[in-house]
């Protein structure tokens, strides 16, 4: 699994998605319901480029995608999404485990409902709708563990890398059971 922010350009229109998984063969991505695609769209992959695409299926939110033409582009994107698939910077403090947590982000006056991607000793991955205007640090509320000190590690569209403020041994304390391959970080 990837998790990766993009977009679908498809007959005139824009939108947001998310790369769930990738092959060399094509991809599967999540968008909103609402979204009419075309039979051909280009998928754009910030830091690695556009790519055509064709659509072969649809479930609810759910695309897969073929590439037309397999080459040594679609295959860099392959092994570039595959190398990346941990965030933006590529790099990492703790083992990230997968997860799928609804959530709370407060910051001051403002609360928006967020959706846990993966979590580790260290922080999370987030996303957001409109995450830009949420200022530094956050209080993350997840409800069967409680709330988390985070600042924003960093930003890409609709996700944001979180990073925690308390100790790993407070964290591994409190999310240990439900994920226990993060406690192997702890030394």
């Amino acid at each position: 699994m990837v998790l990766r922010p993009a977009r679908l350009h498809s007959g005139g229109q824009s939108v947001g998605c998310e790369i769930l998984n990738i092959s060399a063969e094509g991809v599967k991505v999540r968008v909103a319901l609402d979204f009419e695609p075309a039979a051909r769209l280009t998928l754009a992959v910030e830091s690695c480029g556009e790519y055509d695409c064709d659509l072969v299926w649809r479930d609810g939110e759910t695309l897969g995608l073929e590439y037309p033409e397999q080459n040594a582009e679609t295959l860099g994107l392959y092994e570039a999404l595959v190398a990346d698939s941990e965030g933006p910077s590529g790099v990492r403090e703790a083992t990230r485990v997968q997860v799928l947590w609804n959530g709370f982000l407060h910051a001051g006056e403002r609360s928006s409902a967020c959706r846990i991607l993966d979590v580790s000793l260290s922080g999370a991955k987030a996303h957001v709708s409109n995450p830009s205007d949420i200022p530094s640090p956050v209080t993350l509320k997840i409800d069967r563990f409680g709330e988390f000190y985070c600042e924003i590690a960093w930003r890409e569209g609709d996700y944001l890398g979180l990073r925690f403020l308390a100790d790993k041994e407070t964290v591994a304390e409190t999310i240990g059971q439900a994920v226990p391959q993060i406690l192997r970080d702890l030394k």
